[in-house]
């Protein structure tokens, strides 16, 4: 799987995008709260705390993959979905564009990347998009970990598809090679 090594803790070249769009919706929901009053940094009663939002949506490994679109295509749904749909966050850098990251910890999250891909890639009125090629043959198929049953059977589905075309490619450049060598 394509990736980028970052120490987070020495990454001031990198936005935390997912992490900062989730706090500042919980601080605008903060503002409307009837319960806290303008000094106060959370709400107990709503349950909105901005600053744990905040750090749920930063990058927990170190590790950066690789987002192949532009950011008119990453619209701030998306990241919110990524962020509130999989164990995923988004980060920028100038150099290397948007990221995906893991921004949970404690088994095999690759049906999580998958699906943030899928979030990140869909195509405009689509709800799911592709999967990232370089992360096809890391995805655990065995059974869905990290995503239920409904997202685990749609990344299947996108896995025979995207496999699919792999093979008749495949098939279509061994036949054209075969053809040479007659």
């Amino acid at each position: 799987m394509k990736s980028i090594f970052v120490d987070w803790s020495k990454s001031s070249e990198w936005e935390f995008v997912g992490a900062n769009l989730m706090s500042r919706e919980a601080e605008d929901k903060l503002k409307n709260c009837p319960h806290v009053n303008k000094d106060s940094h959370y709400c107990q009663d709503c349950e909105v705390y901005p600053d744990d939002i905040y750090s749920e949506n930063c990058p927990m490994y170190n590790y950066a993959y690789p987002l192949e679109c532009h950011s008119q295509d990453l619209d701030e749904n998306k990241i919110i979905r990524i962020c509130q749909e999989t164990a995923c966050t988004v980060v920028y850098h100038p150099e290397h564009g948007y990221c995906l990251s893991l921004s949970g910890a404690g088994m095999d999250f690759s049906q999580s990347i998958a699906h943030a891909y899928m979030i990140a890639y869909a195509l405009e009125g689509e709800e799911l998009g592709c999967i990232d090629w370089d992360l096809l043959d890391d995805i655990c198929i065995s059974a869905p970990i990290t995503v239920g049953k409904e997202i685990y059977l749609k990344i299947l589905k996108e896995l025979e598809k995207q496999y699919t075309i792999t093979i008749s490619n495949v098939r279509s450049r061994l036949n054209k090679i075969q053809e040479q060598l007659k």
